[in-house]
C-alpha cells in the first residue's frame, strides 16, 4: 500500500516536473514503472530475478534496435542527427526561442515534447521494459541484503572493483570508438548497448561501494539523510537551473 501510494504521488510530481518545468523528467518514469512493480510484491526472489534479468535483456535490445534506426534510414538519420548529435545555428536559435519565449506558449512547447519522450521513449523506445527491470532487479538486492547493508565487506569490495573496472572500460571503448571514427553519429547510435550495459555494471557496482562504506562506517546518518534528500535535491536542480537560464527567470 505504501509503495503503491508513493508512486502514484510520483506521477503527479513527475507529471508536473515533465509538463510544466523541464522536458528531461524521470520522476514520472519511476512512478508508472513503480506502480507496475508493487504486482511483483510476492513473486519469489529466484523467479524475481529471472524476470529482471529477461526484462533488461529484452529492453536493451529493444533500444539498441531503436537507437540504430538512423544509421539504415537517411531519411530519419538527417532529421535526428542536428537534433541530438550536431545542432544547427539554426536549431539553437530555435530552441533558445522556446525556452524563453512567453509562459504559454513555453507550456504548450513543454507538452508536446513530454507527450513525444512518453510516447516515443518511454512506451516504444524500450525504456519500460528497462526501468522495471532495474527496479525488479533493486528489489532482488533489498531481500538478499545488499541494500541494508548486510552483505560481508569480502564480497561487496571484490565486486565494486570488478563492477566498476568493467564499466569504466565499457566507458573508455566507446570513447575511443568515437574518437576514432571521428566522433560520427552512427557510431553513437550503434553503441547503445555498450552505454546501457555499462549503466548497469556501474549502478550493481555502486551500490556494493556505497554499501561497503555503510558496512564499515559507524557513522551512517550522513549517508542516510543524503539519500533521503534524492527527490528534494532532483527538484531543487531544475528550479535553480531552469530560474538562472529560462524565460521566467535570467534568460541565460
Amino acid at each position: 500500500g505504501i509503495l503503491f501510494k508513493r508512486s502514484a504521488w510520483l506521477v503527479v510530481f513527475g507529471a508536473i516536473h515533465l509538463f510544466g518545468l523541464w522536458g528531461g523528467d524521470i520522476l514520472l518514469i519511476y512512478g508508472a514503472t513503480g506502480l507496475l512493480a508493487v504486482l511483483f510484491v510476492r513473486v519469489g526472489t529466484v523467479k524475481l530475478c529471472i524476470v529482471a534479468v529477461v526484462l533488461l535483456i529484452i529492453g536493451t535490445a529493444w533500444e539498441s534496435l531503436f537507437s540504430a534506426g538512423p544509421v539504415f534510414d537517411a531519411e530519419l538519420r538527417a532529421e535526428l542527427k542536428p537534433m541530438f548529435w550536431e545542432p544547427t545555428e539554426e536549431g539553437i536559435k530555435a530552441e533558445i526561442a522556446r525556452q524563453n519565449g512567453p509562459l504559454v506558449d513555453r507550456l504548450a512547447n513543454r507538452i508536446a515534447e513530454g507527450r513525444d519522450f512518453l510516447l516515443f521513449s518511454f512506451l516504444l523506445g524500450g525504456m519500460l521494459p528497462v526501468t522495471l527491470g532495474l527496479m525488479l532487479g533493486g528489489m532482488v538486492l533489498y531481500r538478499t541484503g545488499l541494500l541494508r547493508g548486510e552483505w560481508p565487506l569480502t564480497k561487496t569490495v571484490p565486486l565494486a572493483i570488478v563492477l566498476l573496472g568493467a564499466a569504466w572500460s565499457l566507458d573508455l571503448m566507446q570513447v575511443a570508438a568515437l574518437k576514432a571514427a571521428d566522433y560520427d553519429f552512427d557510431v553513437y547510435s550503434l553503441n547503445h548497448w555498450k552505454a546501457a550495459l555499462d549503466g548497469f555494471l556501474g549502478g550493481f557496482g555502486y551500490c556494493c561501494l556505497v554499501s561497503a562504506i555503510v558496512g564499515a562506517s559507524a557513522r551512517q546518518s550522513a549517508l542516510a539523510a543524503g539519500g533521503r534528500m534524492a527527490f528534494s535535491n532532483y527538484i531543487a536542480c531544475t528550479l535553480i537551473g531552469t530560474t538562472l537560464a529560462v524565460g521566467h527567470g535570467f534568460d541565460l
